[in-house]
């Protein structure tokens, strides 16, 4: 039994071990992440993805109208071919 005990503390300090190892390893990482400069791109990228998405619908809302608002002969005339003549 006595071995059986010194091989689980021997495990449980190679597990600290590793731990310990894997906290400093974590907080030098982090360290050298400049994180103020970090989050203020993170948040100018994420809006400028959401002013550019905006603008595109935008665009595209625009040329639905635009589509819209055509009259019939101007719809006709754009999307059918000089040889569709089925009448």
């Amino acid at each position: 039994m006595r071995i059986q005990g010194q091989a689980q503390l021997q495990t449980e300090a190679a597990i600290d071990t590793r731990r310990s190892e894997a906290v400093r390893v974590g907080a030098a990482e982090v360290a050298e992440v400049d994180s103020p400069d970090f989050v203020a791109h993170h948040i100018g990228g994420v809006f400028d993805a959401i002013v550019d998405g905006s603008i595109a619908q935008m665009e595209a809302y625009g040329d639905l109208l635009a589509s819209v608002t055509k009259s019939v002969e101007d719809f006709i005339r754009e999307n059918t071919d000089d040889d569709d003549d089925d009448d």
